[in-house]
């Protein structure tokens, strides 16, 4: 609530945030936070918080009535479009380079990403990557994630190397990227800065799950075989099987086949 200043041309800079809440109604918290926040997803998600919260708060008395109607004028923007141009390999690192550059904390963070095919509550928040599920023996990692299934999936080198560099800057206990919502807006302002700031090959590559499409895509143009995209991805085509199956791919070959991509 900080950052909101103005309603119209208003200057609301001198309330405090219960002051704005009240000046702003649901539809204006929607429209702040949709306006510095990057990926549909996490709108719609702040969306469908406020129509679970708004309703409990008018009941106890914390909001006024009119906020009831104000909420029915939030509207569901949609998924992010699945027909992202993805980069190669070098003008991806172009771009995870521009990342490391501005920030190597959260510049490792994103090349996670890229180079995991995670999704963003896969390393970050509460069910995030921690080190006792980052195996360098077997070169796995396992990852909670939607539904909060367990997924355990091979680690490529680039992915190794970016882990075991983090490791060495850290006590190797607890979360591999313990940072809070305030770095991760921040590493989403460096996605976004770079894509802009290069060439136009990168320019869709603005937010974290726009990396998840680069893996699997990169991944499918390099040969991996069906199977083990499935399986990375947490996608499984025969719908009797667990999303986080490996079918009948063995882990060998699927760790075989995760060398040899170049990200």
């Amino acid at each position: 609530m900080e950052t909101v200043k103005k309603v119209g041309e208003e200057d609301i800079s001198a309330l405090n945030p219960w002051e704005k809440i009240e000046k702003l109604g649901p539809s204006g918290l929607w429209s702040s936070y949709k306006d510095k926040t990057l990926g549909t997803s996490s709108i719609d998600q702040f969306g469908m918080y406020l129509r679970k919260l708004v309703p409990d708060f008018v009941a106890k008395g914390f909001f006024p009535n009119w906020f009831l109607e104000n909420l029915k004028t939030i509207k569901k923007i949609g998924t992010d479009p699945r027909d992202l141009h993805i980069p190669c390999p070098s003008d991806m690192e172009s771009l995870l380079a521009f990342c490391e550059a501005k920030d190597g904390e959260l510049g490792a963070l994103i090349r996670a990403f890229a180079y995991s095919g995670a999704r963003k509550e896969g390393l970050l928040g509460k069910k995030g990557l921690t080190w006792e599920r980052v195996d360098f023996k077997e070169d796995l990692i396992t990852l909670i994630e939607k539904g909060s299934k367990k997924r355990t999936v091979p680690m490529g080198p680039q992915l190794r190397a970016v882990l075991a560099a983090v490791r060495a800057r850290s006590t190797g206990e607890g979360r591999v990227f313990p940072i809070g919502s305030t770095r991760e807006d921040r590493a989403q302002e460096i996605l976004k800065e770079a894509a802009a700031t290069l060439n136009a090959e990168v320019r869709d590559m603005h937010f974290f799950h726009a990396l998840r499409h680069y893996f699997s895509t990169t991944h499918m143009q390099q040969g991996t075989p069906d199977q083990v995209v499935d399986a990375l991805m947490g996608h499984s085509p025969d719908k009797r099987n667990a999303a986080n199956s490996y079918r009948h791919v063995a882990l060998a070959a699927m760790r075989d086949a995760v060398a040899k991509v170049i990200l």
